[in-house]
């Protein structure tokens, strides 16, 4: 399952004729169809039976609740989807990468450390530079 603010049209407001953007919370529920492994510059790909439209990026991807009154787990973030052409239509599926690829994620901006250690770090070091997040 998940969670985001698909972009939706621009509307115009019916009392001043200007256009205006409306956002509206929205919530997914698919299935895991496959994990997609190489394909892209992530470690994971975790491809999903359900749609990811703009504004789905950065959203949390849940795993549903195993029983009444069972919190939700937070297993991933989507980034995207993958749309397939077929002869009857697109297959949409969105794409996630699972927790642990971003908390491993290591990049310049990140001083060559795993994010999770870096914002750990970050955390525990009130004079680091943390306005570009």
């Amino acid at each position: 399952m998940a969670f985001g603010f698909p972009q939706t049209p621009d509307t115009i407001d019916p009392n001043t004729r200007e256009k205006r953007i409306e956002t509206h919370a929205r919530v997914f529920k698919g299935y895991v169809t496959r994990l997609i492994y190489g394909e892209y510059r992530h470690d994971t790909v975790v491809e999903l039976a359900m749609p990811a439209p703009e504004g789905m990026s950065g959203g949390p991807l849940f795993r549903v609740q195993r029983g009444p009154g069972e919190p939700f787990e937070c297993t991933g973030v989507i980034f995207g989807e993958r749309i397939h052409p077929t002869p009857d239509g697109e297959l949409r599926f969105g794409n996630a990468l699972r927790l642990d690829t971003l908390r491993n994620a290591r990049a310049e901006a990140t001083d060559g450390l795993p994010l999770a250690e870096y914002l750990a770090r970050s955390a525990l070091d009130p004079g680091t530079d943390d306005s570009s997040l």
